[in-house]
């Protein structure tokens, strides 16, 4: 898999799963997770890429329940950072 891939991919389940819980999305969130797939992509052990895969939809996972818990209606940044705070540091992605 190249690296625009895995991005896309991210953002895709990102977008997807804020939908589900039904939150808007500030534009420029996305990308923070972008920027962890980023530093992240070229540590993954083929042999480990389902548990990378795993890790950072624990994270996206994570950024849902911060936001409802703060009552908010629009997925951010400050919930992404959030969720890397409690949930980092995990495979392959540090803090």
């Amino acid at each position: 898999m190249e690296i625009n891939e895995a991005k896309n991919i991210v953002k895709s389940i990102y977008l997807q799963a804020a939908a589900l819980g039904g939150f808007e999305v500030n534009p420029e969130s996305p990308e923070v997770l972008v920027e962890l797939v980023q530093e992240g992509f070229e540590r993954v052990n083929p042999e480990r890429r389902a548990e990378a895969a795993a890790n950072i939809i624990d994270v996206i996972s994570m950024a849902l329940r911060i936001t409802e818990q703060n009552n908010k209606t629009i997925m951010d940044e400050q919930s992404i950072d959030d969720a890397k705070e409690k949930i980092c540091p995990v495979y392959p992605f540090g803090r």
